[in-house]
């Protein structure tokens, strides 16, 4: 029985996970307001509840030793996301866990100083190591990735960074961007 590799990204109000053995796909639907707020974990009980409830959805059990994680974390935050990732997904029982900087896979979309990632009802402008809570407060031109704006260039496709994250796995192996120190945010 081989180890499973799992790729997690969770946004708001959905949450990723592609097993790369299995080549199986996995995209959830669920209120993350109760425990994900401005792209970080806001509340480790709720989170792990959540991650638990999907793992039975799976059928993700017995059958597979402990995994290996690949999280995409926005490491434009206010506190240990690292740490709180690890702490949500202990419930699993992971054999180690690795991490992709936000803003490293957004120059694999497009490397410019005003790009704004739209998750929900904030920006993170990754170039500029900021979180914002409206477009009105950004003193640039933006160029949006995630989210519709008929003022702005935009990538409208709310799976963009998703697919992009997956694809720098299953297409090729860019693993230059995967951060696996412990440093903190």
């Amino acid at each position: 029985m081989k180890r499973e590799s799992i790729l997690f990204y969770m946004a708001a109000g959905k949450i990723y996970l592609y097993l790369l053995n299995s080549k199986k796909e996995y995209k959830f639907k669920t209120d993350t307001s109760l425990f994900f707020e401005c792209g970080e974990i806001s509340n480790v009980a709720r989170c792990r509840d959540a991650i638990t409830k999907i793992m039975t959805k799976m059928h993700f059990g017995i059958y597979y030793l402990k995994p290996n994680f690949t999280v995409l974390y926005n490491d434009v935050c206010w506190g240990d996301t690292k740490f709180l990732y690890r702490t949500v997904l202990d419930v699993i029982g992971f054999n180690e866990i690795k991490f992709v900087p936000l803003s490293k896979l957004i120059s694999k979309i497009r490397d410019d100083e005003n790009l704004v990632v739209s998750d929900g009802d904030y920006y993170t402008l990754p170039k500029r190591g900021e979180k914002m809570k409206s477009l009105k407060s950004i003193e640039f031109e933006p160029i949006i990735i995630g989210k519709k704006d008929d003022k702005h260039v935009h990538y409208a496709d709310i799976d963009i960074i998703y697919g992009t994250f997956k694809s720098c796995f299953t297409k090729g192996s860019n693993y230059d961007m995967i951060d696996v120190g412990d440093d903190e945010c």
